[in-house]
């Protein structure tokens, strides 16, 4: 009598694992990328949050800044910038957004707009505003 011993996997077997791992991909890539943005978002509002500090205490030491209007997209005063030189030439680009940065008679506002259209700002808002 011949022993039939076959071994391996069916082909519906191969392609019921493939489904789930396509399945369990499709669920992972948007959740990665959105935790992603997420981060980059933090770590931006987080260094303007640190430009504003840096403009703020010049500003209340000197009555004056050493900002002054951009001489390049990366440094001075301006808005719609991707980046911006703190004080000590550091050198800094956004990974997610846009910062505006103004100066104004009460001192400095910094405000930060990320891709997707939430962001924050720091100082004092143009008169009729709210903090």
């Amino acid at each position: 009598m011949k022993r039939n011993n076959k071994k391996g996997f069916t082909l519906a077997e191969l392609l019921i694992v493939v489904a789930i791992i396509a399945v369990l991909t499709a669920i992972a890539i948007p959740v990665f990328t959105a935790q992603l943005h997420k981060s980059q978002d933090a770590t931006d509002m987080a260094n303007c949050r640190s430009l504003y500090a840096n403009l703020q205490a010049d500003f209340l030491t000197n009555a004056s800044s050493a900002y002054t209007a951009p001489t390049s997209p990366l440094t001075g005063a301006g808005t719609g910038l991707t980046g911006f030189t703190f004080a000590d030439g550091q050198t800094y680009t956004l990974k997610s957004g846009t910062v505006d940065i103004t100066l104004r008679d009460d001192g400095w506002y910094v405000e930060y707009e990320c891709s997707q259209g939430h962001g924050d700002h720091w100082g004092a808002p143009a008169a009729g505003g709210s903090t």
